[in-house]
């Protein structure tokens, strides 16, 4: 197990150990009734050319995990010129991620409700990259020359 101490300095020293393999960092923002929660790394690079399913998975306060009834949650995207979604039938939890085309950078969005009526906002940054590439092109650069 490799351990990693920090020192900081509160009206004396105050040494901490922690297991690198188990950490983790999960962002979490309260306003009202809705929770927005996080966990690093929140990122996902996708090329035009592929797509991709995900799930959304929640938990509570203590870690355990909550499953929200079928119905109860909804996808979106930030900008639907670069991302398209179309949930899972069977299972609202899931979707198929695909991109329009063009390279750049979209959010998904998946917003569940509790039974008390209040919302679990989870989110994913996706960057979207050029596919592989199909054909080329060969072009003349500049104008012709005498020849020697």
């Amino acid at each position: 197990m490799m351990a990693t101490t920090i020192t900081f300095k509160v009206s004396g020293a105050v040494q901490i150990e922690r297991d690198a393999l188990a950490l983790r960092v999960v962002f979490t923002i309260i306003h009202g009734s809705t929770i927005i929660r996080g966990v690093a790394p929140m990122a996902y690079t996708l090329p035009v050319d592929q797509q991709i399913e995900v799930q959304v998975s929640y938990v509570d306060a203590e870690g355990n995990a909550v499953d929200l009834p079928q119905g109860n949650v909804t996808w979106e995207v930030s900008d639907a010129a670069l991302l398209g979604v179309v949930p899972d039938t069977t299972d609202d939890q899931k979707c198929m991620v695909t991109p329009v085309g063009p390279v750049g950078t979209a959010q998904l969005t998946c917003t569940g409700k509790n039974p008390d009526g209040s919302a679990v906002i989870a989110t994913l940054d996706m960057t979207l990259v050029p596919g592989n590439a199909i054909t080329g092109t060969i072009q003349p650069v500049g104008s012709p020359t005498p020849k020697p």
